[in-house]
């Protein structure tokens, strides 16, 4: 949808996809597995409940995904916005509410997912005229055929990131326990703050390369790729790179001294939206460019990595093959190592298939800086605070008054590590002081 036209036969028939996806995974883990399989792996959990836990992530990350991917093909980027905007206040307002009755359960909490993405699939349906959309010709073998070409590597890809993800998490409980696998979790979360600008605009990112990509307009998806990576790795270096000081800071104001233990790996995890950026940048280029063999040729690099990395680090010295056991730490440490190698072989391939430049040195002189003034900032409103008793709060407002000048200092004098021109950074300043005027 993203390189032409299509009509309402070809949606429906991604749709009653979707649905049967749904009904096998539904039919397999509730009737064809064994209390026993359940129990096992999902260590110890009833089978209610995985149901319910599966059918919430399936609104939140394939039915409503597939929704704004569809927005984003009609170029309806702000009405999708609002409506994503209207669902994390609405989970936001509920969850507080039944928290507050003290009835908030995980089923409640899985329920109001499912329920509150079930009804924004029903407002997007008006909101975004699909009832207009006009039907175009239909060829169920020839889009068969598409569906065959582009997804048989993604199927073997899903598998894999299947494979990996859960045997992350599952060693990581097996090993190291409930409360390592928290202190991995809340650095995890706390992590994804970076990647707020990332999430926002890959979608926007992925129509716009696909249609630049179907009329061989190659220049455009060098500059479109260029700029969007540049700028990505930069948001997420200036979140991160102030962020990652205040780890100690953040757990105990937000959690509690119970979970001073994942500082450390909060800290090492502000290190990981950086090149898990440019991972999202290049994945939205292959699949755009229905490059998906080439997409599962890098997933098959990460996971034969991954695996053995998260036993190394996860497993005791006691073990049949003996590991470090770092527990949270360890996987925070992992991730990022195994993600920066297996990142930059992707923008090395990236860079052969188009014959473009890479310029490795970005990526240490961007996160390099941001991290540099974050410390300095830090370390001096710590100094501060302790000649003049300066409460936390205070302190990081001052410490955010410091970091921000000098990091809007330096993209003033190096666009380039926003992907930007000289001309382009100041026709933008002369927007924003436009806008900022009365």
């Amino acid at each position: 949808m993203s390189k032409e036209l299509r009509g309402r036969s070809f949606i429906l028939s991604y749709v009653a996809w979707q649905i049967l996806q749904f009904v096998l995974i539904i039919a397999i883990i509730g009737i064809l597995f064994p209390r026993e399989w359940i129990g096992y792996v999902w260590l110890g959990e009833e089978k209610g409940l995985v149901l319910l836990s599966f059918c919430a992530v399936y609104m939140q990350a394939s039915a409503w995904q597939t929704m704004e991917y569809i927005a984003e093909s009609f170029r309806c980027t702000h009405e999708i916005q609002y409506l994503n905007t209207g669902i994390v206040a609405a989970n936001f307002f509920l969850v507080i509410i039944f928290w507050t009755f003290d009835s908030l359960t995980l089923e409640i909490v899985f329920g109001l997912i499912i329920l509150e993405y079930l009804v924004a699939l029903v407002i997007a349906f008006p909101v975004l005229s699909l009832r207009d959309i006009e039907d175009r010709p239909f060829s169920l073998k020839a889009t068969f055929e598409e569906y065959r070409v582009f997804c048989i590597p993604l199927i073997f890809n899903g598998w894999l990131a299947f494979g990996f993800l859960f045997a992350d998490r599952w060693l990581l409980q097996y090993f190291g326990g409930s409360q390592e696998q928290g202190f991995y979790s809340i650095g995890h979360r706390f992590s994804v703050i970076s990647l707020l600008a990332t999430m926002s605009i890959l979608k926007i990112f992925w129509k716009e390369i696909a249609e630049a990509q179907e009329n061989l307009n190659f220049e455009r998806v060098r500059k479109l790729y260029k700029k969007v990576s540049r700028l990505l790795f930069l948001a997420g270096a200036v979140v991160s790179g102030f962020l990652i000081p205040w780890s100690t800071d953040l757990i105990t104001v937000a959690l509690g001294t119970a979970y001073l233990d994942g500082a450390l790996p909060l800290s090492i995890m502000f290190l990981y939206p950086l090149h898990q950026s440019l991972a999202q940048v290049n994945i939205t280029m292959l699949l755009a460019s229905g490059r998906t063999k080439i997409r599962l040729a890098i997933s098959g690099i990460f996971v034969g990595l991954g695996i053995p990395a998260t036993y190394l680090v996860l497993a005791p010295e006691t073990a049949l093959i003996p590991g470090l056991g770092m527990g949270a730490l360890g996987m925070a440490v992992k991730m990022v190592i195994i993600q920066f190698f297996v990142v930059n072989i992707g923008t090395w391939w990236l860079a052969r298939i188009y014959e473009w430049k890479i310029d490795w040195k970005h990526q240490f002189v961007c996160g390099g800086s941001m991290f540099l003034v974050g410390w300095m900032s830090y370390e001096v409103t710590f100094w501060l605070g302790a000649m003049f008793n300066i409460g936390l709060i205070p302190r990081a407002i001052m410490a955010f008054l410091i970091y921000s000048p000098i990091v809007g200092l330096i993209i003033w004098f190096a666009p380039g590590l926003a992907g930007l021109s000289q001309q382009e950074m100041k026709a933008k300043a002369s927007t924003i002081l436009k806008f900022a005027r009365p």
